[in-house]
């Protein structure tokens, strides 16, 4: 090892063979070669050392010296005054000097090491800090020096006692700290890594630079959620550093918080106008947020910058067809499909435009082509949804019926089938779905509740309570499970009080739902109070527009007028 190379500020980053590789994930189209392009490392590179950190310095050794009274201060201040003056001879001689006359004492052992190091002698200086610590088992200056060339030689398992040692005596020192956080990270122990960026920030409260690192720690462990608290409980007393305010926007936009995420990210960009990676997660946050022209700028500022950016060509062409322009999105598109002839994202942009567009035949044509190459539930679900704006309904519930003859438990497109009945007014056949996905789910309130609702249309009224008190159950403040409860009880005419209470609350929570407001007419007009009842029923018939139960509504309105 080049001891040039170790006598400057070692600067490690927390990734490598721990937190930050099992951390990343590439974008679909990434290659290993890109891997640093397409994802900025996970945590962010920390300055480990601190004045008098390196080996080989001698201000550490001044500050110990001040500290302990006692030591040889002449024979010590000698071996410095040669390393000061460029001496290096003159330097080992007085370290072996101050060795003879004291050999008790671990600070010759540690200076005599310390001239080995600016010597460039680095398996010499090992012993010679061994020997220090043979003397002194917890002498901070010796275990420091002796962990700080086992660190840069990447001899990670043995670094670990030495710098432990330190961290023991000087439990604030974030070179040190930092030191052993990449270490277990090395090792694969990201637990510890943890433990010791945690130490760091508790110990150093109202510094960025640790808890930046601990954020993006916690990030790369697959923990957005505790890397941003740890930023934003920083943020309440603190002003953001860039560094900060780069974790907190990742943190953001892997907890789908696209809209903070933007505001987090937006300063950033500014600052740092040429970061084609930061305009791309930019892009991605105005995105997710619905800024469509915002996210198409900073996707533009991106590619200005990394033109053959992929994935952000076809979040362009994306963008470009979500702002209307179909024509510039499909230009774009016809430019990636050389490079990208077999892409399944390409295919699906293709039919988005094309139904975005109206042209749905168009529209089937690029899903089934995506299906044919990636055969997924959610590809088996556009290509159904085209088929149905083309016409072909029947073709579309075909497909997603052989497809649940494949995968009987896939409980998303088994959803999706039983809306599209529902949608088309296919009770029965959606009452069968919705009660088989109950079956794989019985906790699915969404699947009770429209369960309960068809069961009621059916005159099984009885089936249909069981299912509405079941989705009460789980999910007690949702106004159109309230409303499904209600009218259920209302029907029965066993329980008019309950029916009252549960329409009350729905309305007061959709206060402009006329369905659910004619419900609760209903209901007060069987607990005897016409007055209020004939209010809202002549509020919400004022206009000619349509609700489900409109008819209902109507007829009572008459009888209560009569």
């Amino acid at each position: 090892m080049d001891a040039a190379a170790l006598l400057p500020t070692l600067v490690p980053m927390v990734y490598g063979a721990g937190l930050a590789e099992r951390g990343a994930r590439l974008p679909s189209g990434s290659t290993k070669a890109r891997a640093e392009d397409a994802y900025r490392p996970i945590t962010v590179a920390v300055d480990s050392t601190r004045p008098g950190d390196e080996a080989g310095s001698t201000e550490s050794i001044e500050r110990t010296l001040k500290l302990n009274p006692d030591l040889p201060e002449a024979d010590v201040m000698a071996v410095i005054g040669h390393m000061r003056n460029g001496d290096a001879e003159a330097a080992f001689a007085a370290a072996r000097g101050l060795i003879e006359k004291h050999p008790d004492l671990a600070i010759g052992e540690t200076l005599l090491g310390t001239v080995h190091v600016w010597r460039g002698q680095l398996e010499e200086a090992k012993r010679a800090f061994r020997r220090a610590l043979e003397i002194s088992p917890d002498d901070p200056d010796a275990a420091n020096n002796l962990g700080i060339i086992l660190y840069g030689q990447q001899r990670w398992e043995e670094a670990l006692g030495p710098l432990e040692i330190v961290a023991a005596k000087r439990p604030g020192d974030l070179g040190t700290l930092f030191k052993l956080a990449v270490v277990e990270s090395r090792l694969g122990r990201d637990p510890a890594a943890l433990e010791w960026l945690e130490q760091a920030v508790a110990t150093n409260p109202d510094d960025a630079v640790p808890r930046a690192a601990l954020g993006n720690a916690y990030l790369a462990a697959g923990n957005p959620k505790k890397s941003l608290d740890i930023i934003s409980e920083f943020s309440q007393s603190h002003e953001l550093t860039p560094a900060l305010r780069d974790v907190m926007g990742r943190a953001q936009l892997a907890l789908n918080q696209y809209g903070p995420a933007a505001d987090t990210l937006g300063p950033l960009a500014e600052l740092r106008a040429d970061d084609a990676q930061l305009h791309r997660q930019l892009a991605q946050a105005y995105e997710g947020a619905g800024q469509i022209e915002n996210a198409l700028a900073s996707a533009e500022r991106a590619l200005e910058l990394d033109p053959a950016h992929a994935p952000t060509r076809f979040q362009q062409a994306r963008l470009l067809a979500a702002a209307g322009r179909l024509d510039e999105a499909q230009g774009v598109i016809d430019e990636l499909e050389v490079a990208h002839p077999e892409s399944v994202d390409l295919r699906n942009l293709e039919g988005a435009i094309a139904m975005r567009a109206l042209r749905f035949d168009a529209a089937v044509e690029a899903y089934r082509r995506a299906f044919e190459l990636r055969e997924t539930n959610v590809q088996a679900q556009k290509l159904a949804n085209a088929l149905v704006s083309a016409g072909r309904g029947e073709d579309g519930v075909t497909l997603l019926q052989d497809w649940l003859a494949r995968y009987p438990d896939d409980a998303l497109t088994r959803s999706y089938l039983a809306s599209h009945y529902l949608g088309q007014a296919k009770l029965h056949e959606a009452e069968i779905e919705f009660a088989k996905l109950v079956e794989l789910n019985p906790d699915d309130v969404v699947a009770r509740n429209n369960l309960a609702w068809l069961l009621l249309q059916s005159g099984k009224t009885e089936a249909a309570l069981v299912h509405a008190e079941r989705a009460h159950a789980l999910q007690r403040e949702d106004p159109q499970i309230l409303d499904t409860l209600g009218r259920i009880l209302l029907e029965q005419g066993t329980d008019d009080e309950r029916a009252l209470m549960l329409l009350t609350s729905a309305a007061e929570a959709l206060p402009d739902d006329r369905a659910i407001n004619a419900n609760l007419a209903r209901a007060l007009a069987r607990t005897g109070q016409s007055d209020r009842a004939r209010q809202i029923l002549e509020r919400i018939l004022a206009d000619d527009e349509p609700f489900p139960n409109r008819a209902e509504a109507e007829e009572l309105l008459g009888n209560l007028k009569r």
